[in-house]
């Protein structure tokens, strides 16, 4: 699973989410699409808010909501399988995508590995996990056969396979 979100299939404003909500679907033509369109649905409005709360500390999903129905004077929806938890769940995604480019990061391909070999440049990786995210330096561009990887430091096997999963960055330092 990459890190980086593909671009949204739909793009909805303050009103277009609050009605979504309010009816309890996010109008998608599911028809059109796979089942995982529904995640591919972002509130611009959703992700301001998001960062608003942030400034308190981490946004829990589930709170995060509680507060948007108090704010918006919506009913009390259900923590699961609800318009509004999934575009809460879908707006912190595209955030996280957002910052991770914002910080310079793209996704690890054979051309970065490339580019950093020519000139001479290692390699970081950002990664996340569940007690918080890092950012790891070091790694050492290779290309071997038809396969590009970056290598842990002093490491022979240990490294990432560069096929646009990882968020990777050329250090210029």
């Amino acid at each position: 699973m990459s890190i980086f979100e593909p671009a949204p299939i739909k793009v909805l404003t303050k009103e277009e989410t609050l009605a979504a909500i309010k009816r309890n679907q996010p109008d998608i033509d599911f028809a059109s699409d796979s089942d995982l369109a529904k995640y591919r649905v972002n509130s611009p409005w959703l992700c301001d808010l998001l960062d608003e709360f942030e400034k308190g500390g981490y946004v829990y999903n589930a709170w995060a909501q509680h507060k948007i129905e108090e704010m918006e004077g919506l009913p009390v929806y259900n923590e699961n399988n609800s318009t509004i938890a999934l575009l809460i769940y879908n707006a912190q995604r595209y955030r996280l995508s957002d910052k991770i480019i914002a910080m310079g990061f793209a996704p690890l391909t054979r051309e970065m590995i490339e580019e950093a070999i020519k000139l001479k440049k290692k390699i970081e990786i950002y990664s996340e996990s569940l007690i918080g995210d890092t950012i790891r330096g070091g790694y050492r561009p290779c290309i071997v056969g038809d396969s590009a990887y970056v290598l842990a430091p002093r490491a022979k096997v240990r490294g990432f396979k560069a096929d646009g999963t990882k968020a990777a960055r050329i250090v210029f330092e």
